[in-house]
């Protein structure tokens, strides 16, 4: 189950709205199950837009942001995607892996042009359950909360 982080994606002033970045998760998840050698649904590809500071007009000022522990000297014109927590398969060669970096890179190229971004980097960590530690642990809902 894959989780995809995007960085570098505005979401703040005068970029992307909620219906925007909705849309861009739906194409990424697209992108990430067209890749048949996955055997994935879109229901089990995580997608995040971690935020980003440097347009906040709080945190304009870069002794700022390195007071509250972020990284200064980003590339604002580069868009970078992690994919971790891709279980190692062995179908899942490095040839699938670069041809899932590649469909992710693909999908976000009109976004990418919209926010005058030049570059889109994307790289596919793989994880294994023997090396790495994982749980996955279901939380079932309350009556209440169920009819939300």
């Amino acid at each position: 189950m894959p989780i995809i982080e995007v960085w570098g994606v505005a979401k703040h002033p005068m970029g992307q709205g909620l219906r925007q970045l909705t849309a861009l998760t739906e194409k990424v998840r697209g992108a990430v199950v067209s890749v048949s050698e996955l055997m994935l649904e879109e229901k089990h590809v995580s997608v995040f837009y971690p935020a980003d500071y440097r347009n906040d007009t709080e945190f304009r000022d870069s002794s700022t942001l390195q007071k509250h522990g972020f990284a200064i000297g980003s590339v604002d014109d580069t868009i970078v995607v992690f994919v971790r927590g891709l279980f190692v398969a062995a179908e899942r060669t490095a040839d699938v892996r670069t041809k899932l970096a590649e469909k992710i890179a693909a999908c976000l190229k009109e976004t990418a042009k919209s926010q005058k971004a030049t570059q889109i980097e994307v790289f596919v960590e793989v994880f294994s359950k023997n090396v790495g530690g994982f749980a996955s642990v279901s939380v079932p809902l309350d009556s209440t909360q169920a009819a939300e």
